[in-house]
């Protein structure tokens, strides 16, 4: 009848159920050819899937990836913009810090010009009135 075909006695007796018979390298190649082939494709759909879903959870990491080194990137920048706003403002008071020594000294050069010429008005003021010291 079907060319090829071999059984076992005791699976006469036993009536093994159909996934049994499908499973059997003796059988399955006469057994349930569609159900085998439907199981076939929905085993090969299901391995499709998880590669997609494999495949999305990878670009998903690596999006994730990307963006946390984008935040770092922005992180390193904005620390480099504080630290170069810091060096201005330590070098603004250093400079400020200069002008007002800078102030200090030309006023106490002033004053003691003015010191110098009220005395030298005043040794000039006591010698005109014969007033020796």
């Amino acid at each position: 009848m079907l060319p090829g075909f071999q059984f076992r006695e005791k699976d006469i007796y036993e009536q093994p159920d159909i996934l049994s018979l499908i499973n059997d390298p003796l059988y399955k190649s006469f057994v349930a050819i569609t159900l085998q082939q439907e199981i076939e494709a929905k085993e090969k759909e299901k391995k499709a899937k998880e590669k997609e879903k494999k495949a999305k959870e990878k670009e998903k990491k690596a999006k994730e990836k990307e963006k946390k080194a984008k935040e770092k990137e922005k992180k390193a920048k904005e620390k480099e913009r504080n630290a170069k706003e810091l060096a201005l403002k330590i070098a603004e008071q250093e400079r400020q810090a200069k002008d007002d020594a800078i102030k200090k000294l030309e006023d106490a050069l002033k004053q003691a010009e003015q010191e110098r010429i009220a005395k030298e008005k005043l040794e000039q003021l006591l010698q005109d009135k014969g007033i020796k010291f």
